[in-house]
């Protein structure tokens, strides 16, 4: 059986690249069992003041469930 988990992740970035956060917003945030929670939380973070060099994505992994 297979299930899948959901994270949002991101937060400030170094520069328009967009390869390597700086470390003080760093942001993990979950599991969360649905992609509408996932979501939920995700909007959430942009309602907070941001820079324009913030983003937060979502990221979902499967997770195989021993029978």
């Amino acid at each position: 059986m297979t299930t899948r988990r959901f994270w949002v992740v991101g937060g400030e970035y170094a520069d328009t690249s967009f390869r390597s956060l700086t470390g003080a917003n760093a942001t993990v945030a979950g599991p969360f069992d649905s992609e509408e929670e996932a979501r939920a939380h995700w909007r959430g973070l942009y309602d907070q003041p941001c820079s324009a060099l913030t983003r937060f994505s979502i990221v979902s992994e499967n997770l195989r469930l021993a029978s």
